[in-house]
C-alpha cells in the first residue's frame, strides 16, 4: 500500500494553509479584491474540508483512546474557532479593515492549532497506532475531502462544486458526510 500516512498528509495540508495565508496578506486591499476573494474562497473550501476528514477519520479513531479524548476535544474546539472565523470572514469584504483583522485572528487560530496538534496530538498517535493504521487513516482522510470537494490527485479545489453546506454549519454533533462519533 503506498498511501501517504494520515501525518505526512496533515502537515502537507497545514503547511498549504500557512502559504495561502501568507499570500492573502501579502495583497493590496484596492488592486486585488478579486482575487483575493477567489483565494479566500478556496481556503475557507481546503480547511472546511480538512477539518471535517480529519474529524471523521483521525479524530474519530484517537477519541476511542480514553487518554487522547480530552487533547481530542480541545482540537475539535479549536475547528469551530477556526470556521467560526471563517464564516465571519466570508460576510465582509476583503477590502474591509475588519476582514485584515479576522485574517490575522485567523492566522493565530491556525498557527496555535497546528503547534498543537503537531506536537501534541500526533505524539498521542503514535502511542496508539501503528503505520499501517496511518496509512488506512491517510486513505479515509482523503476519501472524505473529495466529498467536499477537494482532489488530492489535482492538488486544487473542484471548480464549480460548492462546499456541502453542512461542511461550514457543522456542529460537535453534525459533522457531515460518514460521521461516526460515539456518545461520550
Amino acid at each position: 500500500m503506498n498511501t501517504k500516512n494520515i501525518l505526512e498528509l496533515l502537515k502537507k495540508d497545514h503547511r498549504e494553509f500557512e502559504k495561502i495565508i501568507s499570500r492573502l496578506e501579502q495583497m493590496s486591499d484596492e488592486e486585488e479584491t478579486d482575487e483575493r476573494e477567489e483565494l479566500f474562497s478556496d481556503l475557507k473550501q481546503k480547511i472546511v474540508a480538512h477539518s471535517k476528514a480529519e474529524e471523521q477519520a483521525f479524530y474519530d479513531r484517537l477519541e476511542r483512546e480514553e487518554e487522547a479524548e480530552d487533547l481530542i476535544q480541545e482540537a475539535h474546539s479549536e475547528h469551530e474557532e477556526v470556521e467560526e472565523c471563517l464564516e465571519e470572514m466570508e460576510s465582509m469584504s476583503p477590502g474591509e479593515r475588519g476582514w485584515e483583522i479576522k485574517l490575522s485572528d485567523l492566522k493565530q487560530d491556525l498557527k496555535h492549532h497546528i503547534r498543537e496538534e503537531e506536537s501534541e496530538v500526533f505524539a498521542k498517535a503514535r502511542e496508539f497506532l501503528d503505520q499501517d493504521e496511518f496509512r488506512t487513516i491517510g486513505q479515509e482522510f482523503l476519501e472524505i475531502k473529495a466529498m467536499y470537494g477537494i482532489d488530492e490527485d489535482e492538488g486544487e479545489t473542484s471548480r464549480g462544486r460548492k462546499t456541502p453546506r453542512r461542511a461550514t454549519r457543522g456542529t460537535k454533533d453534525q459533522r457531515g458526510p460518514g460521521h461516526r462519533r460515539s456518545a461520550s
